[in-house]
């Protein structure tokens, strides 16, 4: 391990930026990462969600590698460290959080340091729905 890419700041993803929208402190964003596009151990100045829209990617965080397949939600502390690779090219949607909201949030400070994969149907529909919702202003 060790940050070889460094500490990105906030709105800064290795993928192309295809939306982003900045809504009260909320930074959403969808990325689009190429086939077998890989990314060197950084981490982000910013906690934030991801929901994975379709794709394959897998992350290594720490120890441990995870697979994320279509509608895969996780959160990532601030400046928690990971490298990955994108399988057949991605999009992915985030939602950073600056510290306000952190702030808001009970229970925020006993997030592992690794990070939490979110698997209840409820965080994964939650994703589904703000990535619509985020959608609609396109239209």
């Amino acid at each position: 391990m060790g940050s070889a890419g460094g500490q990105l700041a906030a709105r800064q993803f290795y993928g192309d930026v295809a939306v982003r929208r900045v809504v009260n402190g909320l930074i959403l964003t969808e990325t689009r990462y190429q086939a077998d596009a890989a990314f060197p151990w950084h981490g982000h100045d910013l906690a934030y969600f991801s929901f994975l829209i379709d794709g394959a990617h897998v992350e290594q965080i720490a120890r441990r590698e995870i697979d994320y397949r279509p509608f895969a939600a996780s959160f990532h502390p601030r400046c928690e460290e990971h490298a990955g690779v994108v399988r057949g090219g991605t999009r992915m949607f985030v939602l950073e959080l600056d510290a306000r909201w952190l702030d808001r949030v009970p229970g925020a400070g006993s997030v592992p340091a690794d990070g939490l994969v979110l698997h209840s149907v409820a965080s994964v529909e939650l994703a589904a729905r703000l990535y619509h919702e985020f959608h609609l202003a396109d239209a």
